[in-house]
């Protein structure tokens, strides 16, 4: 019996690679696990599947993105940031 989970899970892993990345909903700005069901379930509830998936394509080209480049902040944009006294606009 064994032998056929182990058989089972591996067909399903065969079946479709899955990422290990968190995805950003670029509606409420917070990552993720399933972002396709979190858009679903909370912030794109009304919308449609295409545009669903449109947005998790999106998601998904940016965080590969991220990963391949990384993010290089130069630091007197960071002072900036951080001196500026309008706290909403960081």
């Amino acid at each position: 019996m064994a032998s056929s989970a182990a058989s089972s899970s591996a067909a399903a892993s065969a079946e479709q690679p899955r990422s290990r990345n968190f995805l950003l909903c670029p509606i409420c700005k917070k990552t993720h696990w399933s972002l396709p069901v979190h858009l679903r379930r909370s912030c794109m509830r009304t919308s449609s599947e295409a545009d669903i998936l449109a947005v998790v394509e999106s998601a998904k080209r940016a965080v590969s993105n991220l990963l391949r480049t990384g993010r290089v902040w130069e630091y007197s944009l960071l002072s900036r940031i951080m001196q500026s006294p309008d706290t909403i606009g960081r």
